[in-house]
């Protein structure tokens, strides 16, 4: 598989829209320019053409995704816009103790949210009164994402220290190529999907007993940008982590399946090289088509199976705890669950290369959502 040479746009001018893999981020991702189906389209063009086109924007799915991975320490958050609703997290487990905090907050009709337009630029934030704010800034001239958290602590039978977060993320793609993909989940539905995990970063975590300085190479860094029209009901499992090996190497991998859990079959209907699926070794990328997840659904801390039909991923992943959400909100459902824990396995480059992972710290992922 090799990449296309990005264009100015995803969607063109006659309405075309540009699937597959590129080389490199689109500076502005115009999907909303896109005809996607939804229960209005018919209404585009007409006298409620207005109605059609805010409707269209409530079908718009997008969110920026950050963690960060230390010796002791797992960080991440999240802003998240569905249209009808914003919402964001972060979370941080002390990976010595198991103690984990955690905020999460939502937004009727994303008030006070905001995901950047484009993935390299911009600003990604989540903002509410007696709770915090979460930002990620996007800069494109030193290709560094700047992550800062202020969220506020909590007293009672459980009590919460405050969060406060400064990450400087290193993105630049000529040290890392990232996965940059247009695909089709469905006719006429299209996502654009930015992700690089094994990044470099440094700057600062706080958080009650963790007080953590990180100068670059302390800890590793994913980042994940998603944007686009999804199906009414959607299901995906998803990995992610960012590591090194025992000589040094620095490993980094996202791997997707789209489809439901309780049933084996073919990922969405999109080439195989639309997949936003691969792993990097020391930046470089590995492109893969699918993955298979074998696991326990009903049991989500039991051991997870990760592998591809070609023998390049093969990952075992033990859970040591989870991070869950469960959103009823009208017409929007979301069930999440988030493991976090060790992958050991190997990771085989087509070139050749193979590393073995032993205990690298990540996350696993189970959600169902109907929004």
């Amino acid at each position: 598989m090799t990449p296309q040479p990005t264009p100015a746009r995803i969607v063109e001018p006659n309405g075309e829209v540009r699937v597959g893999w590129f080389d490199r981020p689109f500076v502005y991702p115009n999907l909303q320019d896109a005809r996607p189906q939804h229960a209005l389209a018919g209404l585009h063009g007409g006298p409620f053409q207005g109605l059609e086109k805010r409707f269209r924007r409530w079908r718009l799915k997008q969110w920026q995704y950050g963690s960060v991975v230390t010796d002791s320490t797992l960080f991440a958050c999240a802003v998240v816009d569905v249209g009808y609703l914003g919402s964001a997290f972060a979370y941080v487990v002390n990976r010595h103790t198991g103690e984990r905090f955690e905020w999460a907050a939502k937004q009727p009709l994303s008030q006070r949210v905001a995901v950047a337009q484009s993935s390299i630029k911009g600003t990604s934030r989540f903002e509410r009164r007696n709770w915090g704010h979460i930002d990620i800034h996007n800069h494109p001239d030193n290709h560094q994402r700047v992550v800062s958290v202020r969220l506020h602590g909590e007293l009672g039978a459980v009590p919460k220290p405050p969060l406060r977060v400064e990450l400087r993320i290193f993105d630049d793609p000529q040290h890392i190529q990232p996965i940059v993909v247009v695909e089709q989940s469905a006719p006429k539905l299209w996502l654009y999907t930015h992700k690089s995990y094994g990044l470099l970063v440094e700057g600062s975590l706080q958080c009650g007993t963790i007080q953590q300085r990180l100068q670059c190479g302390d800890g590793l860094a994913g980042f994940d940008y998603n944007r686009g029209y999804r199906q009414r009901r959607t299901w995906w499992n998803w990995a992610a982590a960012s590591g090194r090996t025992n000589d040094g190497t620095i490993v980094g991998f996202n791997l997707t399946a789209h489809r439901p859990w309780t049933t084996q079959g073919s990922q969405r209907n999109t080439p195989p090289d639309a997949a936003d699926c691969g792993f990097w070794l020391d930046g470089t990328l590995t492109k893969l088509s699918r993955v298979d997840f074998a696991y326990n659904p009903d049991s989500l801390l039991e051991p997870w199976h990760i592998f591809d039909a070609d023998g390049l991923v093969d990952l075992h992943f033990a859970p040591e705890g989870k991070r869950s959400e469960h959103t009823h909100a009208g017409i929007v459902t979301s069930l999440f669950h988030q493991p976090y824990g060790h992958f050991t396995g190997t990771l085989s480059a087509r070139a050749g290369r193979k590393v073995t992972l032993e205990n690298v710290y990540g996350v696993t992922e189970q959600h169902y959502a109907l929004w």
